[in-house]
């Protein structure tokens, strides 16, 4: 019998499970085909619109776009801009694909003529907090508030880690007070969506659970994204019930990220063209029609969601948020400023995170190695159980 957890829900329709993923299209497709059909009665708001706004949000639009909500000004004006400015060095590219995205959604009836407005960026190596947010006014007269994920800096990346410690991080609280400011600031809007991918779905949840009833009755669907849930003393005091009906999460079906402790609503499994922790990777999400394809949760990200759970739970929290301390301050030793600084996920890198072992005190490392050795234990269970699936599939062929 399959074990059931809270924010992860199987696919109940077994037809829906697909296996051959070159078959569909991605975002770039869906707006090759919808990009001349604006956002209305006769095109109505779809999930794959909401997937790709919030990816917008990973767009550096510094000296762009407005940064109070009095101002706004439309993709398709600031376009050209943004694609010429990614060839200096005068703004931040996360991926290729991200420019791609604009040079894509400019030229287009129902992306072009979305305005932006309320764009705030913030980063605090002292807080260590990595905080990015845009308003999206959509041409049927609602509003997608837009939440962006962690950026690559270290100080994005330790604000996930402090997820696990800490339950309310730095940027959650300016998440709520960004998006209270935005609603009030804008009383023509009919309703708001608001979203994100990654550690900007878990903003986007924890602001509009936040949010008080006046301005919760104004929205429309909270839509997340493969994001990291709460810690279990923070998820039992949100206010999920109230936006249970409008919520409608997603994650990859071996989902890494999504399977992180607890979730606000559960998700929806979806096909992806890669593998785990790359799953991660919304471009290489799959698309048909109005929809994200669906799929089936694999073992693994049941396994994920249970590891995480355990761990974090069963974790002393001082260890923990020591052993982090100690990763984070090895690792800004050994490449300067957190801005700057990058986490790429790649052999190269995770041997050089092996190598700044030695700059850690031998007393503090040794605590440090029981408890990452606590995690390659329940990684290594996982890969086994991986392992044993895709040889029962090879043999099944």
């Amino acid at each position: 019998m399959r074990r059931e957890y809270p924010g992860v829900k199987a696919n109940p329709a077994r037809s829906l499970r697909v296996t051959r993923r070159s078959s569909f299209g991605d975002i770039f497709t869906y707006i090759a085909a919808k990009g001349d059909r604006t956002i209305g009665v006769r095109a109505p708001f779809t999930e794959v619109d909401a997937l790709i706004l919030s990816r917008v949000a990973y767009l550096y639009l510094e000296g762009l776009a407005p940064t109070d909500f009095r101002s706004k000004v439309k993709i398709k004006d600031i376009g050209d801009t943004y694609l010429k400015l990614s060839k200096t060095d005068a703004i931040s590219i996360l991926q290729a694909e991200d420019v791609h995205l604009m040079q894509a959604i400019k030229e287009t009836r129902r992306f072009g003529n979305i305005a932006v407005t309320g764009y705030q960026s913030f980063f605090s190596e002292e807080s260590v907090e990595q905080f990015a947010a845009m308003t999206l006014l959509l041409p049927d007269g609602t509003a997608y508030i837009s939440f962006r994920g962690t950026d690559g800096s270290l100080s994005g990346w330790r604000e996930d880690f402090d997820l696990a410690f800490l339950g309310i991080i730095p940027s959650h609280k300016r998440a709520l007070k960004y998006a209270r400011e935005a609603m009030d600031s804008l009383p023509k809007v009919k309703a708001f969506y608001i979203g994100g991918h990654s550690k900007g779905g878990n903003l986007a949840s924890y602001a509009a659970c936040k949010l008080p009833k006046r301005l919760k009755r104004s929205i429309k669907a909270v839509y997340i994204f493969d994001a990291p849930g709460f810690r279990h003393d923070v998820f039992t005091v949100l206010d999920r019930d109230s936006l249970l009906d409008r919520t409608f999460a997603y994650a990859p079906c071996q989902s890494i990220i999504g399977m992180i402790l607890y979730n606000p609503a559960p998700y929806t499994p979806i096909l992806s063209r890669s593998s785990l922790f790359f799953q991660h990777d919304l471009y290489n999400w799959c698309v048909q029609g109005d929809s994200i394809v669906r799929s089936d949760f694999q073992r693994i990200s049941y396994g994920v969601k249970r590891m995480t759970k355990d761990f974090f739970e069963t974790m002393d929290v001082r260890h923990l948020q020591g052993c982090i301390d100690v990763l984070f301050s090895a690792i800004r030793a050994e490449k300067g400023s957190m801005r700057n600084a990058t986490m790429d996920i790649n052999l190269a890198r995770m041997v050089s995170l092996v190598m700044l072992l030695r700059r850690i005190p031998a007393a503090e490392r040794r605590t440090f190695i029981k408890v990452f050795s606590t995690v390659a234990d329940h990684v290594r269970r996982l890969a086994e159980i991986e392992r044993a699936r895709l040889k029962v599939e090879k043999d099944a062929i």
